[in-house]
Order: structure tokens, then sequence, then C-alpha cells
């Protein structure tokens, strides 16, 4: 199932350091959200 526009309830203040860290790169705090997301989901080796 595909939804756009869902939201992701997380703590206030880890969504203040994803805000800030987002303005610092001078992208979105969907695009910073987006870029966290893809590196959490690349595969990892087990060695």
């Amino acid at each position: 199932m595909i939804k756009e526009g869902s939201y992701v309830r997380i703590d206030p203040d880890l969504h203040k350091q994803l805000a800030i860290k987002a303005f610092l790169n001078n992208e979105s705090l969907n695009q910073t959200v987006e870029k966290a997301i893809k590196e959490y989901l690349k595969p990892t080796s087990d060695v």
C-alpha cells in the first residue's frame, strides 16, 4: 500500500535535530528524512 503525504510521529527533539540538519544542508525536511531512511535500508554485510 502506497500513501502520499503520510505523517510519521517522532519525538519532538528528534524532529528539531532533523529540521536543523535539513536547514544546514539547504534541503527540505522531507529530503533529509528520505536520505536517512535510504541509508538505514542499505544492505549490510554480516562479516
